[in-house]
């Protein structure tokens, strides 16, 4: 009867976990559909400003290149792994036994979430220092503030670092206890 609580417990564990790495997925994927609309709104703001107006938004372009298209692409990267939206070589899997398999997976994964947690403290470093020294990027009409434009490397690399590391655990764990994928 111990067995079965201590499983449970870790059971519930797992489900809550799981959860609150969805939600962070869901949260960063969200923000960056926003900012989607947001850089389009902009730019055919802009776009009609300097065509029908002849003004232009003086700052759209160093906003929509430095601060809001990294966004769009760094934010959903947890997301688009979880959906499979990337490239995986699985030629050998087919060939392989299914516990070799996740054994390969799971190194694999953990290696890479090694490399993104490496990336996730060296940007979340290079993004604090950029903050206490007050790096800015001169504008024509703005003066930019770095750190602003970096700190969503370490935010998007940290979800996708987590995201890693729980594949890399249900990996091991699916062929021994039956875990569908």
């Amino acid at each position: 009867m111990r067995n079965n609580d201590k499983s449970a417990n870790q059971m519930e564990g797992t489900v809550r976990s799981r959860s609150v790495l969805q939600w962070a997925e869901a949260a960063c994927t969200v923000g960056a559909g926003v900012i989607v609309v947001v850089t389009m709104t902009l730019v055919a703001a802009d776009a009609i400003g300097r065509y029908f107006f002849s003004s232009p938004i003086g700052f759209q372009y160093n906003l929509t290149t430095e601060y809001l298209m990294p966004v769009i692409l760094l934010l959903p990267l947890s997301w688009a792994f979880q959906e499979g939206a990337f490239i995986k070589l699985d030629v050998l899997e087919s060939v392989m036994p299914e516990r070799l398999t996740a054994a390969v997976n799971a190194i694999a994964l953990a290696l890479t979430a090694l490399v993104f947690a490496l990336i996730t403290v060296y940007s979340a470093i290079h993004t604090y220092e950029a903050w206490v020294e007050g790096d800015i990027v001169m504008g024509a009409e703005v003066d930019w503030p770095v750190y602003l434009a970096l700190i969503w490397i370490p935010i998007a690399c940290s979800v996708l670092t987590l995201r890693l590391v729980a594949n890399a655990f249900r990996s091991v764990r699916q062929p021994f206890n039956g875990e569908d994928e």
